[in-house]
């Protein structure tokens, strides 16, 4: 009988030992594995700070805090935390994910205090309100890193039942019990067997892939494959050693100005986690000399090395308010530019507070790299140029949900905020002053409230320090009086020879709305200006100012100055894109001035313009000048 319980208790301790051991075995092997694809919804370190918002849960709060603006939330009972409400540009559909083999929300924390939980567990909620909850997980599982972080990889149901186009709004993490931790990550990832990635500048592509991912063998044979956009396979195998491999890929098979395909996988590749996920690969030309585009008398003109040599370019497309009227969606929207036969995407960006809130300071660099770039890489693989737009007023915040028309008591900028206006103005154009892609700078978007004197000053000022690091950019200047077509001769009128003497590479920008100036006015002002001063003009906004006109109003407008503009040879940008869709209608049924009467819970939020793509789409496919081509015989490298 003793013997017996003494063996009992060695075959359970035994038990024990292997299931600790299997458990380990496990946790090493998740840890272990790459990250595939992986979209990061909260960093610490941040520049900006301000994109990202904390909430709560069952009491919970959240704060950022310390120089690199960690989370810190605090649970302050069982079943309480918190996270972040993601705003409108983070916002992400979550089917793609859920249904992934291996989707996991993983999050890097740090327990703050001897107080500390069991088990944590995530809450991914959409707009549509549902709840996603992960499995709890064991904080004794959790990966540990370095000064006390951890990470933790928490799994989702995949069969959850969402709406197509629901989204993710808010990502919360909840503890078991009361305590206090920080976050310095939040990502979504998609893990795999093997991963890869391309780690060098996309300029760089055509000449060479510097191509890197893990394998969770340490040891493995990887098979990397590029399909070009024909459709035809081209094959490298490579080593990994201590779960890494690296490989350069000198002159890469990827076809020009197409979409190509880098794949890899481990194995045979059978097995859904033996694939890592696709990386596309955009074939970038590299010679782009023949895409720049300079002023030469009533017109924008093309490069002499393009295939048709000098040619007039009539400037054709929309206003891109990404993040503010329309969440960031760059390949959509320069998807639909393209099919829509539209030539630019005037892109607003901000030098100094985005939108133009105080409380929102721009980290330049940060903001090019983040919010620019991405828009122009999307515009060149559609074959499209892009309008850098300051879409500043010279004054305070002028809300662009409501436009001008409601605007009161908002301040000029003082000395100090021109020279900043102007500094960062430098900035960006030593960032992208061999980039051919940009059209141009539009220095100011509607300067108002200001005698021309001044406005002509600052203009001046600006592209002074500009043409010491960038010659080959087209400027946009605006007028006084919020850009409108009568206030060019007011601002400009006799400056024209003298403003960007040598270049004279400026085009006279104006802005219209119905009823500010009627079509035929319009006309009137933009003829008599190119014709007195033999310069270019281009309407860098015009729609419908549905905030106090009707439909049959603003069609009539928009029909008749696209009249003017098709007659005249001048280029046009419609303001603004609400969705990447043809949208012959404006989305509200009611302007402001009626739709104010209504009970709050009933009236639309935004009324700023909006275009009637029936109306300006047929103009665009007749006036809108094709992109350059490369004369034949030189190549794309």
């Amino acid at each position: 009988m003793r013997w017996n319980k003494t063996l009992n208790r060695i075959i359970t301790a035994c038990c024990l030992l292997m299931a600790v051991s299997i458990t380990y075995a496990k946790d090493v092997s998740e840890n272990a594995l790459p990250v595939a694809d992986e979209l990061v919804l909260f960093a610490s370190g941040n520049p900006q700070p301000w994109e990202t918002r904390t909430s709560g849960v069952h009491g919970g709060k959240v704060e950022q805090t310390g120089t690199k603006s960690h989370l810190l939330i605090t649970a302050t009972r069982k079943d309480s935390g918190g996270g972040i409400s993601l705003p409108t540009f983070r916002r992400f559909e979550p089917l793609p994910y859920l249904q992934d083999v291996c989707m996991r929300l993983v999050v890097k924390y740090r327990m703050i205090g001897d107080s500390k939980p069991q088990t944590l567990k995530a809450m991914i909620q959409t707009m549509g309100k549902k709840q996603i909850f992960s499995k709890p997980q064991s904080i004794h599982d959790a990966q540990s890193i370095e000064d006390g972080w951890q990470v933790l990889r928490f799994t989702f149901p995949n069969d959850v039942e969402l709406d197509t186009d629901d989204v993710v709004a808010n990502v919360r993490v909840i503890a078991d019990q009361a305590c206090q931790f920080q976050v310095d990550h939040i990502a979504v990832a998609k893990l795999r067997n093997v991963s890869v990635h391309v780690t060098n500048p996309t300029s760089e592509h055509i000449k060479t892939l510097q191509i890197k991912g893990k394998t969770l063998s340490k040891k493995a044979k990887v098979f990397l494959k590029i399909i070009d956009a024909t459709g035809k396979k081209h094959l490298k195998v490579v080593d990994s050693a201590n779960g890494t491999y690296s490989l350069t890929w000198d002159n890469p098979p990827l076809t020009l100005q197409k979409e190509n395909t880098l794949t890899a996988h481990i194995n045979k590749g059978n097995e859904v986690m033996d694939q890592a996920i696709d990386q596309n690969v955009f074939g970038y030309q590299t010679d782009t000399d023949h895409l720049w585009l300079k002023v030469e008398g009533r017109h924008i003109v093309t490069s002499e090395l393009s295939k048709d040599g000098k040619q007039p370019f009539i400037p054709v497309g929309v206003g891109y308010a990404r993040n503010v009227i329309i969440p960031a969606q760059d390949e959509a929207v320069a998807a639909f530019c393209k099919s829509m036969h539209l030539n630019t995407i005037r892109l607003p960006f901000y030098l100094r507070y985005f939108n133009n809130r105080t409380h929102e300071p721009i980290d330049l660099d940060y903001h090019l790299r983040t919010f620019v770039d991405p828009v122009i890489q999307a515009a060149k693989r559609h074959g499209l140029y892009v309008i850098l737009d300051c879409h500043s007023y010279f004054s305070g915040q002028v809300n662009e949900a409501k436009a001008r028309q409601s605007q009161k008591n908002v301040s000029r900028w003082d000395e100090d905020g021109v020279n900043e206006w102007i500094n960062r103005w430098v900035r960006v154009a030593e960032y992208y002053k061999d980039e051919p892609y940009i059209l141009g700078y539009e220095l100011c978007n509607e300067p108002h409230d200001i005698k021309p004197a001044l406005v002509r000053e600052w203009y001046t000022r600006c592209r002074n320090e500009i043409r010491k690091v960038d010659q080959r950019h087209i400027l946009f200047v605006g007028n006084y009086h919020w850009t409108h077509s009568r206030s060019l001769e007011p601002t400009w009128g006799g400056y024209t020879d003298s403003f960007d003497a040598p270049y004279n590479n400026t085009v006279y920008a104006f802005h219209d709305y119905p009823t500010d100036d009627h079509p035929w006015i319009v006309q009137k002002h933009i003829t008599a200006f190119m014709e007195k001063y033999n310069v270019p003009v281009l309407c860098t906004e015009f729609g419908a100012s549905w905030w106090d006109h009707d439909e049959t109003t603003c069609r009539e407008f928009q029909s008749g100055v696209l009249g003017v503009f098709a007659k005249h040879d001048v280029g046009w940008m419609v303001w603004a894109l609400k969705k990447v869709v043809n949208n012959p209608r404006h989305p509200h049924p009611l302007p402001q001035k009626i739709a104010d009467q209504l009970p709050k819970d009933q009236r639309p939020n935004d009324f700023d313009s909006c275009a009637y793509s029936d109306i300006w789409g047929p103009i665009a496919r007749i006036m809108g000048s094709p992109m350059p081509e490369v004369q034949s015989g030189q190549g794309g490298q």
